[in-house]
């Protein structure tokens, strides 16, 4: 097996941009979350009072952030092409289906979402169909023990290709935002996944991957179809 596409930095970003209405396909955003406000952010019209209490349930600070930054991209995304406020529209997450869903009007929306966040920042992949794909976002701590890590997590094959590389945390983390973003994909548990192959299990499930390093993060994109149109989005901060 060919594994070096895996590890390609073929993710594109384009910096400092509004958000603009949605593409056709995947559109894939990024923003830091551990500078918001929550105060000035709940008191602005941005949200519904079902999702302020959803806020308010939170009891970290930093996951308080973390949604609000999340529904704020979704929201501003999607209002562009509704042409509505950001109030008008509100996103539940279905137990059932394990999947978020956008309402607007009292109308659930034909929505496709995955969220990721780490450290400080937060990664929204949105598209207006029907889509079956997952995203990753992973800070990269250089001092964890990768190996140790990886022996009690990851495959075998997986432990060796870390093992006999000289760049063991970047390999370590690719593998795990494969693993992430191919859970998120076919809405599995990743504690099912941690021990399988991942290499294995996405060409067996014929997904296409597109990753890339940003700012001292690994983000994986995983999508049925190719991915080769997307570009990373970095927004302007709030």
């Amino acid at each position: 097996m060919i594994l070096q596409p895996f590890f390609d930095n073929k993710l594109k970003s384009q910096i400092n941009l509004d958000i603009i209405s949605l593409q056709p396909e995947i559109n894939l955003y990024i923003l830091p979350s551990h500078t918001v406000d929550i105060e000035k952010y709940t008191h602005l019209n941005f949200f519904t009072n079902f999702e302020l209490a959803t806020i308010n349930k939170r009891k970290k600070h930093s996951a308080k952030q973390e949604y609000i930054i999340s529904r704020y991209i979704i929201k501003q995304a999607l209002s562009f092409s509704l042409n509505s406020q950001l109030n008008q529209i509100e996103t539940r997450f279905n137990e059932k289906l394990s999947r978020l869903e956008v309402i607007y009007n009292g109308k659930l929306l034909k929505t496709s979402i995955s969220i990721s966040h780490s450290k400080g920042m937060v990664c929204v992949a949105i598209s207006q169909t029907e889509s079956v794909f997952g995203i990753d976002l992973e800070h990269i701590n250089q001092k964890r023990p990768f190996v140790k890590l990886a022996n009690h997590f990851y495959h075998e094959n997986e432990i060796k290709l870390i093992s006999n590389s000289e760049q063991s945390h970047d390999i370590f983390y690719r593998i795990w935002t494969l693993k992430e973003a191919l859970a998120k994909t076919i809405r599995q548990p990743i504690s099912q996944l941690l021990s399988v192959n991942v290499f294995d299990e996405i060409q067996k499930r014929q997904l296409h991957t597109i990753s890339c390093q940003y700012q001292g993060f690994d983000i994986t994109v995983i999508n049925k179809k190719p991915l080769n149109n997307i570009v990373l989005k970095t927004l302007k901060c709030l």
